[in-house]
This record gives structure tokens, C-alpha cells and sequence, in this order.
């Protein structure tokens, strides 16, 4: 099931927020099942776990020293016995796990230009026209484009060096010394990119109407309701495990 194509992006945000809140509120075993058994549904996908898995690969590489590090301090600093000292550290790491897992699967699940998008039709339906939430709005996209079109010139600068039979360090760190020598130019040449566009935005009389048209509209459909009833039910069922 694509959910990212049928639910709204505003919806898959307030989805994530009360999961969140739920993974805070929980206290004990059972509660972790049930906010844990949640998610299967979502990974239908192959798309969608790929993108998961690569998002939380750092955290799960980082998990095993976190909880030995911790466990270390505490059998030195408390008076806990082990098996409570353990418990309560996997309790803490798998909050911590299913937070980061649901910011993964939000951002697998919809992307910042679409959400934007939906924020600006829902601004569109009160009809209020002040330009400075559109100026915001617009802000908002030209800074969202501007790392990724940064990060292409970098990525070509890299292979045009290899097309050329330049000499590359190795190793990561080699990467990095030999791109940050070059990173304030490929920053001012996408800087003196936006300024182009603002320049050709202004003589075509860009932003004189208020509110601007949108080009994607992402309106809400009952299947946002049934999501989000759906929510309430699960709520519901997380207060009666407490």
C-alpha cells in the first residue's frame, strides 16, 4: 500500500506526533507491544523499509556501546541490582528505538516539499492574504531546494575530477579535506544561482498577487479521517493497557 500517495502529509505528521506521545507515555512491557505492533502495516512497501533501515542503521550500529556505556555508570554510580538495571536500560533504549523509528518512516513516508505543499493549501482555505506567510512559504521551498542543488555540485565536481584522472585521496577523511577546500566556492556559486532566480522572478512580476496559485494542491480525503479515527482508536486501546 503507497500510504505516502493517499494520505496527506499533514495527516502522516499528527500520525507520528501521537506516536511519539504514546512511546513517552508508555511505562511497561506490554504498552512497548502494543505501540510496537503498529507498525508492521506501514512496510508493505519495499521502498519505504529500504529507506527505514538506511535512516536507522547509524542508531542500531551506535545501540549496543550506548547500552554498555550506560550500564557500566550505572552498576558504578547505583545501588540497582543487574536485572533492574538491564530492564530499565532496554526499556529506555527501546523508546528511544521507536522515536527514531517513526521520524524514519515519516521521512520515508512523505518528503518537506510535499508537506509544505499541504500547509499552504490549508493556508489557501482560510482566504486570508498576508504576504508575509506567503514570502514564508516561498522561503521556505528556495531554502529546501538549495542543499540538495548544492549537494549535486559537489557530487558533480567529484566526478568530474575522476573523469579528468585527477589524483583523490583516500579514505573518508581524504574526501573531506579535499571537498571542504572547494565548498565556500560551490556555495557561492549556488547562492549566485537563487540570486538569478530571485532576479527573474521580480521582472516577471512574481508575488504581485497575493495569495499565489499553488501548483500541487494536497487537499484532505476521508481516507485522512479514517486515519486518523483510526489514531484515536489506537489511543484509546494504549489507555486501557495502563
Amino acid at each position: 500500500m503507497h500510504f505516502n500517495k493517499r494520505l496527506n502529509p499533514l495527516t502522516i505528521l499528527i500520525l507520528v506526533l501521537i506516536y511519539i506521545a504514546l512511546v513517552f507515555k508508555a511505562s511497561h512491557i506490554i504498552q512497548f507491544l502494543f505501540l510496537m505492533a503498529i507498525f508492521p502495516p506501514f512496510f508493505f512497501s519495499k521502498n519505504i523499509l529500504r529507506s527505514v533501515i538506511f535512516r536507522i542503521k547509524p542508531f542500531l550500529l551506535f545501540l549496543p556501546l550506548m547500552f554498555g556505556v550506560y550500564i557500566g555508570i550505572s552498576l558504578i554510580l547505583s545501588n540497582q541490582p543487574f536485572n533492574e538495571i538491564v530492564i530499565s536500560t532496554g526499556l529506555s533504549g527501546l523508546r528511544l528505538f521507536l522515536m527514531i523509528l517513526s521520524m524514519a518512516l515519516f521521512l520515508g513516508l512523505c518528503n518537506l516539499t510535499s508537506l509544505i505543499d499541504s500547509l499552504r493549501t490549508l493556508w489557501s482555505k482560510t482566504g486570508i492574504k498576508w504576504r508575509v506567510i506567503e514570502d514564508g512559504f516561498q522561503l521556505l521551498y528556495l531554502t529546501f531546494r538549495f542543499f540538495p542543488t548544492c549537494q549535486d555540485d559537489i557530487r558533480n565536481y567529484g566526478n568530474f575530477e575522476k573523469a579528468l584522472g585527477f589524483p583523490s585521496d583516500n579514505g573518508r577523511w581524504g574526501s573531506v579535506k579535499r571537498y571542504a577546500t572547494k565548498l565556500p566556492a560551490l556555495i557561492a556559486v549556488s547562492f549566485r544561482r537563487a540570486e538569478q532566480l530571485g532576479w527573474a522572478m521580480e521582472v516577471r512580476d512574481y508575488g504581485r498577487i497575493i495569495p499565489r496559485g499553488i501548483a500541487a494542491p494536497v487537499p484532505f480525503t476521508v481516507i485522512d479521517g479514517m486515519a486518523l479515527t483510526i489514531a484515536l482508536l489506537c489511543i484509546i486501546g494504549f489507555k486501557s493497557l495502563a
